[in-house]
């Protein structure tokens, strides 16, 4: 991740993104997947204000996922440090979202309810319908 000095990610300019990152975790092997599709900012400088972010699970054999989405406020960074907007990655985007959010700690949480959710759609422990028209 990069930070500024100050220790604030170096927010920049910001338009649409869309940033897939993939990664396996154990003891399931799902896949998780990070996206940031908007970025708010501010348009007399570019500052990033907001990022909304979704974050998706998949099971290691493509049958079942699960999803959860957010939206995170960022502070501001000094303007030595900003990125220009047209400088500003996707990954930087997803960075800066789980940095915002409460780092990897809070991205693990995350990860561990979607895991959850995924256990429940591929064991189910609870039911609904009526008796009668099963």
């Amino acid at each position: 991740m990069l930070v500024s000095p100050s220790g604030k990610p170096p927010c920049g300019n910001a338009g649409l993104f869309s940033y897939t990152i993939a990664k396996e975790f154990s003891p399931m092997a799902n896949t998780y997947t990070w996206k940031v599709g908007q970025c708010d900012r501010t348009l007399s400088d570019g500052m990033i204000t907001t990022l909304h972010y979704t974050v998706s699970a998949v099971t290691e054999d493509g049958v079942y996922s699960a999803g959860a989405y957010g939206s995170v406020g960022l502070e501001a960074a000094d303007a030595d440090d900003m990125i220009k907007y047209d400088d500003v990655t996707e990954a930087q985007a997803v960075s800066w979202a789980q940095a915002a959010i409460g780092g990897a700690d809070k991205v693990a949480e995350i990860h561990a309810a979607l895991d959850a959710q995924l256990t429940e759609k591929r064991t189910p422990t609870t039911g609904a319908g009526t008796p009668w028209s099963a």
